[in-house]
């Protein structure tokens, strides 16, 4: 489990960064600070899942355990499901309104049998990736309010 996963879990402050610029530089630089998470916003910005993957790269490249989240757009299982595919490590999941919403957002994450996501092998870059069902993926729902961590395991 990844330092990050741990302090969610246990409620240690974590402290990181925000990417609007589609530039794998930026999101290298900004892992470079030592934040311990950098999201990178595709929910505000005109990023493809191509631009996501290779910013979630950048930010591994880089010295350092910083960690790329990704704000998505809404939550939509297939949108959420691609991303996490892109070996990213959570995800931020905005206007949350139900406790059934925050439900299905994080079955969307997790794999059978606590939920529905799909293997599919090959695709993610990471060992924590797609193909080496992992509970470390850290799905975060943005409540009115306040921001609730969905951690999976």
């Amino acid at each position: 489990m990844s330092t990050f996963a741990t302090a969610v879990r246990t409620g240690v402050a974590v402290v990181g960064s925000w990417i609007s610029i589609g530039h794998p530089a930026v999101a290298e630089m900004s892992a470079e600070l030592g934040f311990d998470f950098v999201v990178i916003d595709a929910e505000h910005t005109s990023m493809s899942l191509e631009t996501v993957e290779t910013l979630a790269r950048a930010v591994d490249a880089a010295s350092g355990e910083t960690e790329p989240l990704v704000r998505v757009a809404d939550d939509d299982p297939a949108r959420l499901k691609r991303v996490l595919d892109t070996g990213v490590s959570g995800v931020i999941v905005p206007m949350v309104e139900t406790e059934a919403q925050a439900r299905g957002i994080a079955d969307a994450t997790r794999y059978p049998p606590e939920g529905v996501r799909g293997v599919a092998t090959g695709t993610g870059f990471r060992e924590r990736s797609s193909n080496v069902a992992t509970p470390d993926a850290v799905p975060i729902a943005d409540l009115p309010g306040r921001v609730a961590s969905l951690v999976s395991g």
